[in-house]
């Protein structure tokens, strides 16, 4: 955190520096443009975008920069941790050949619309996308089989979701996610987490699944919505 809240325009990471956290810029929001020094053997700079030397892992996207629609480098297999957090113009993201979203990659962004998680995705950090309140569905690709804690936490506009390949659902994966009202799950789900879908307004009844062994009992309120088994 040692630039918390700063209202810095331009970061140029140091010839040394070899190590870098986003949590550094923590609370920035006016961060445009990412440089890196020449000679630094860790880091390189492509259109103000932080990456490992290698170009295998995006490291930070800056939080204002001036884009609604990025297309990640078909190099690029990792999503760092935090590295789109709070970002306050960008809209829609493709994930081009990503296979890992790390902790928190998306978290508190400004993505809206729908969010579309490629096949080639395999594994996902904890608040990937928590409290991206602009997001309206959520369609899962065939890589994923389980979500990660508070995966979607949140996010306060989605309404319908597609979960793809997902066998497990982890603990909160859609928490306090309020506008949806009606869920189905595919008969490949078998497991899931504490609290998934808490604080929903679901429609009272039982909502079940396409031939899966699991149905959710809708209650309103802020109450745990309970699994049992399906007929």
């Amino acid at each position: 955190y040692a630039l918390q809240e700063t209202v810095i325009t331009t970061f140029e990471i140091p010839k040394k520096m070899t190590k870098f956290s986003p949590q550094i810029l923590f609370g920035n929001t006016s961060l445009s443009e990412l440089k890196v020094a020449s000679g630094n053997t860790a880091f390189i700079a492509e259109d103000g975008v932080l990456y490992t030397k290698d170009k295998s892992t995006l490291v930070l996207f800056p939080v204002n920069k001036a884009v609604t629609q990025f297309t990640v480098p078909t190099g690029v297999k990792q999503i760092g941790d935090y590295a789109f957090s709070k970002t306050r113009n960008l809209k829609s993201v493709r994930f081009s050949n990503v296979t890992t979203l790390g902790e928190g990659a998306f978290y508190d962004s400004s993505l809206s619309g729908a969010l579309v998680l490629t096949d080639k995705i395999t594994t996902a950090g904890s608040f990937a996308f928590d409290s991206c309140t602009e997001i309206t569905s959520v369609k899962f690709g065939k890589g994923l089989k389980e979500s990660p804690y508070r995966m979607f936490e949140a996010c306060s506009s989605i309404k319908t979701i597609d979960f793809g390949g997902l066998q497990t659902l982890g603990m909160r994966t859609f928490c306090d996610c309020s506008s949806l009202v009606n869920v189905t799950l595919p008969d490949r789900m078998k497991k899931w987490g504490g609290s998934v879908f808490n604080k929903l307004l679901l429609h009272p009844g039982r909502i079940c699944g396409n031939g899966s062994p699991l149905c959710l009992l809708g209650i309103s309120g802020d109450h745990d919505h309970q699994f049992i088994p399906g007929f």
